[in-house]
């Protein structure tokens, strides 16, 4: 049930509705598991600036999951997550002794 208001809301541009749908994909909640779907609503979310959309898409890109691996672009949409503040894009470059 959550996931059709997601997708009626998703369909408006809501990137954070975008961004729970890839959740879905990603994790196989309410939906059939789908790496590649996953990436797609991901990158949607972070192509409007969820800081979230950004970093999964991020996290996807670096590790090759669902999309062709692109460590490079990967990490400036990690890079583009941590400077919203988004704790886990933090930590994830704190890890690679990497910044913001």
């Amino acid at each position: 049930e959550a996931l059709r208001w997601y997708r009626l809301a998703a369909g408006q541009g809501d990137a954070k509705a975008q961004f729970k749908i890839g959740g879905h994909y990603a994790s196989g909640a309410g939906v059939a598991q789908d790496d590649a779907q996953a990436v797609r609503w991901y990158r949607r979310a972070a192509d409007q600036g969820h800081a979230g959309g950004q970093f999964n898409f991020g996290l996807c890109s670096v590790k090759g999951t669902g999309v062709a691996s692109d460590p490079v672009g990967g990490l400036r949409w990690i890079r583009l997550a941590a400077g919203q503040g988004h704790a886990g894009a933090q930590a994830a470059l704190a890890q690679l002794g990497m910044q913001c």
